[in-house]
């Protein structure tokens, strides 16, 4: 088995999975395997991507029995059914947001090097990780500490609780991606007409890409925005 796990969590969007997946194997120069854990609470896009998996994609897979509403519960749950899983079986993992997007060669190894957790840091109460950009070397970090929950104490959103990570190992153990919003030139219709970069562009994150913010237009915003992602990726 390989060494490092990729986990995608999926949530109500079965449109881009296959492009995912088709970057990462390209752009992703270690060893790994890619794990789908599809948290989705809608039957027809479960079947969907189940569908994808089994014809063309040959993903670990794994269903949840997703009955949460909200979007930051039902995301933990997935997350952390996914360590729990599968957290005796690999060296290194990287959770990703099924709409965040490898644009260039990369290394988890080589990210983390000698460190403990990579990610993109939330600033709150407390200094955390976001989930959906997250790389830890499990052979190095309490397995304690993982525990992507939501801090209602603190009000941290979901992974808030990484805020221990970073108070035990210290930031110095850390890597902390950068983040840059960009303008998407082919879509105004609604207040997600931008998307992010992260890592000194390393990664493309279209943000609500299962529209649990109900934006207006959604599916053209979608639409532009793999526009925009197979400019990026020639």
């Amino acid at each position: 088995m390989n060494k490092i796990a990729i986990i995608i969590i999926t949530y109500n969007n079965a449109q881009l999975i296959c492009k995912q997946v088709e970057l990462i194997r390209r752009f992703c120069k270690d060893d790994f395997d890619i794990v789908i854990i599809e948290n989705s609470n809608v039957q027809d896009i479960t079947d969907a991507i189940k569908y994808y998996n089994d014809t063309k994609l040959n993903c670990i897979y794994y269903k949840t029995l997703s009955t949460e509403n909200n979007s930051s519960n039902g995301h933990t749950f997935a997350a952390n059914f996914a360590y729990d899983k599968l957290k005796n079986n690999y060296d290194y993992f990287a959770f990703l947001d099924f709409d965040l997007f490898p644009l260039k060669d990369f290394s988890i190894k080589e990210i983390l090097k000698d460190k403990v957790m990579a990610g993109l840091a939330q600033c709150k109460s407390k200094k955390y990780f976001w989930p959906g950009c997250l790389f830890f070397d499990n052979t190095k970090i309490d397995h304690d500490l993982i525990d992507f929950s939501i801090n209602r104490e603190l009000e941290l959103d979901t992974g808030g609780n990484f805020y221990k990570v970073i108070e035990k190992y210290g930031e110095e153990a850390c890597v902390f991606f950068d983040e840059a919003y960009e303008q998407n030139p082919y879509f105004n219709k609604s207040m997600y007409n931008f998307y992010a970069m992260i890592n000194n562009k390393l990664f493309m994150h279209f943000i609500n890409g299962s529209n649990w913010a109900n934006a207006l237009d959604n599916q053209d915003r979608i639409n532009s925005l793999l526009n925009i992602l197979d400019q990026k990726t020639k």
